[in-house]
């Protein structure tokens, strides 16, 4: 634009108002990336509340977990969108065990840790639980034996009381037992149970 206003091909006026243009054009362009992005989260999240709603929905048919003795995996292959993600994987679990699984982000680690939770359903292979496979299970009996710590936490601003409790009602010991398992027992000894924090996790003065 400088250039052709330099030769007389445009003033001055014109490319200002180009810029501005362009600037105004930036947001609505932002706006529809955010949106995709979101309807993407969105999706994922519905399918794996839709698990929880048909667990619900199946229960009469379903195997209960009512002690873990091993976990299988037997996975041949898993790939979204046509892109292959895990493959050749072979692991036998057992209580007490310690398993480390390391990797670059994006090679897998949280894909596998959905499959054994039963968010993500695998076609070539199976995931057994004492000998039972994943999709034969009701999976709130199986996720009473198992927990997923995910990389992003979800904190609401409110109590640290009501963060735990998301509107439940609790026991004292089953409350302190979650803050045992979430390694908060320095943070509740220094702060309270009743302490206000922030969606960042820090506390309010």
């Amino acid at each position: 634009g400088v250039w052709l206003s330099s030769q007389g091909k445009i003033t001055i006026g014109t490319v200002m108002a180009f810029y501005a243009l362009v600037g105004q054009l930036q947001e609505p362009v932002r706006v529809i990336a955010d949106s995709i992005s979101n309807k993407k989260t969105a999706m994922k999240l519905s399918n794996r509340l839709q698990i929880i709603l048909d667990d619900n929905l199946n229960e009469e048919n379903q195997i209960m977990i009512s002690n873990f003795e091993k976990l299988n995996i037997n996975i041949e292959s898993f790939a979204y969108d046509d892109k292959e993600i895990l493959k050749d994987i072979t692991l036998l679990i057992k209580p007490q065990d310690i398993l480390v699984i390391k990797g670059e982000s994006g090679s897998g680690k949280s894909t596998l840790a959905n499959l054994i939770m039963g968010v993500l359903t695998l076609g070539d292979g199976k995931i057994e639980i004492n000998d039972e496979e994943m999709q034969n299970l009701n999976k709130k009996s199986w996720w009473k034996h198992a927990l997923m710590q995910g990389q992003e936490q979800l904190i609401l601003e409110g109590t640290l009381y009501e963060n735990l409790c998301l509107g439940d009602e609790y026991t004292e010991d089953e409350i302190n037992e979650v803050i045992s398992v979430a390694g908060l027992n320095e943070f509740l000894e220094e702060n309270g149970l009743y302490v206000k924090i922030d969606e960042s996790g820090r506390s309010e003065e």
